[in-house]
């Protein structure tokens, strides 16, 4: 628990450094909107190549500057709202009486909504004298603030790498951004007791180590203006 507070300040005061020390003038206010497609991978054991649920499609929100802009290169960073889950088809056997050729079932759908603070560079590679393609990669931290009560609390942090495209018409940007949520930490990360048996006796216990984890990202609308 200690590392993970440790790391996750590593985090915070890389997300801080921008505003903190430098005299910055930010140039550019931007928001990107658009749709998150996310799902969760379930791992029993370290050699488990693990199981993953259906996409769920959500929604993603980023307002925030852009600054130190240079030829090729500039600084970004956002605050945003971004909705993150997994569906799952279950299905129901027949109960005793039933029609066995009838199964029954239901989407399962949970979500977690959080709160992302992220600092990107962003390099920039001009196509022509208006739009430029761009990659981008910085630190991530996810605050939980509302969703499903099955899925975990956990403060997630990591990078974010992605990149698109930005046309200029001088007075403001228009885009597409897609971004991939590269967890550093685990969803849920505990450790259980199996039963090993032998001719369908319990003879010992086996420890097996349980993680989870989203696989998620966004593709994003972007919007820019001059401040």
């Amino acid at each position: 628990m200690f590392q993970i507070k440790k790391q996750l300040l590593y985090f915070y005061v890389l997300l801080l450094m921008p505003t903190l020390g430098f005299n910055i003038k930010a140039q550019d206010f931007h928001v990107q909107t658009g749709t998150t497609f996310s799902a969760i991978k379930n791992k029993w054991g370290d050699k488990d190549k693990g199981y993953t649920t259906d996409y769920l499609t959500g929604f993603a929100f980023h307002v925030g500057v852009d600054y130190l802009k240079k030829k090729s290169f500039n600084l970004s960073s956002n605050i945003g709202y971004v909705r993150k889950g997994f569906r799952e088809h279950i299905t129901f056997q027949p109960l005793p009486g039933e029609d066995t050729q009838q199964e029954t079932g239901r989407d399962l759908k949970l979500h977690r909504d959080c709160l992302h603070l992220n600092t990107l560079a962003n390099y920039h590679f001009p196509l022509n004298e208006k739009l430029s393609f761009f990659v981008n990669l910085g630190p991530y931290v996810g605050f939980p603030v509302g969703g499903d009560d099955f899925i975990s609390d956990t403060v997630l942090f990591g990078l974010l790498p992605g990149g698109g495209f930005k046309y200029n018409f001088d007075t403001y940007q228009l885009g597409i951004v897609f971004n991939y949520y590269w967890d550093f930490n685990h969803l849920d990360d505990y450790y259980v007791d199996l039963p090993v048996y032998d001719n369908n006796t319990v003879i010992s216990t086996s420890r097996t180590h349980f993680t989870t984890d989203f696989k998620a990202f966004a593709l994003q609308m972007y919007f820019a203006f001059k401040l």
